[in-house]
C-alpha cells in the first residue's frame, strides 16, 4: 500500500512543470527549517535548569532568542497568534521612519527646552521627561534617550545582544 502510494506520487511529480517542482522544494525546505527550529528550541530549553541560581550563558540565551525569532517568522502561516504578532507592524520600513521622525522632533524639543530655557513654556515637562515608570524607563528619565535607542536599529541590536536572556523573555510574551 505504501509502495503504491509512493509510486503514484513519483509519477505525479514527474508530470509536474518546473515551477510546481520548485514550489514543492521550497515548501519542503520551509517545513524542514521549521522542524529544525522547533527541535533546536526544545534542545535549548532542555539545557536550561530552572532550579539553577546561576543565569544561563550568554551564548545559550542568544541562540534561543535568535531561534525564537526565526520560529516566529516561519510560523506566520501556521499559527494565528504568530500571524497577528507579525501583522501588528506590517511593514518593516514604516516603523524605523516613524522612529527617526520622533527622534528628530524630540531632539528639537530638547534643544528648545534646555538650550532656550523653555522660553514661554512651549514644551511641557511631560514631553521631555517620563512622568511615571514606563517599561524599562524610570520616572524622571529623558524620553530622548529612548527615542535615540529606537531610531538607531544597530544600537538596539547591540543592547539586546548584551542581554539575550532578557530579550527572549520579552519575545516569548
Amino acid at each position: 500500500m505504501l509502495r503504491d502510494s509512493l509510486k503514484t506520487r513519483s509519477s505525479q511529480y514527474k508530470n509536474m512543470s518546473e515551477l510546481e517542482k520548485q514550489n514543492i522544494r521550497r515548501v519542503s525546505t520551509e517545513i524542514y527549517a521549521l522542524a529544525g527550529t522547533l527541535l533546536l528550541g526544545l534542545a535549548g530549553a532542555a539545557l536550561i535548569d530552572p532550579d539553577d541560581d546561576e543565569p544561563n550563558s550568554w551564548a545559550l540565551n542568544f541562540l534561543l532568542y535568535q531561534n525564537r525569532r526565526l520560529q516566529a517568522e516561519l510560523m506566520f502561516y501556521v499559527n494565528p497568534e504568530e500571524t497577528w504578532r507579525l501583522l501588528k507592524s506590517p511593514t518593516a520600513t514604516v516603523r524605523p521612519v516613524e522612529n527617526i521622525f520622533a527622534f528628530a522632533l524630540s531632539t528639537l524639543e530638547n534643544i528648545y527646552y534646555f538650550g532656550m530655557g523653555n522660553a514661554g513654556g512651549l514644551v511641557a515637562d511631560k514631553t521631555i521627561y517620563y512622568q511615571r515608570k514606563s517599561g524599562a524607563n524610570k520616572k524622571g528619565e529623558l524620553k530622548w534617550d529612548n527615542k535615540l535607542y529606537k531610531a538607531v536599529p544597530a544600537l538596539k541590536g547591540i543592547i539586546n545582544s548584551k542581554t539575550p536572556g532578557e530579550a527572549i523573555k520579552w519575545f516569548n510574551m
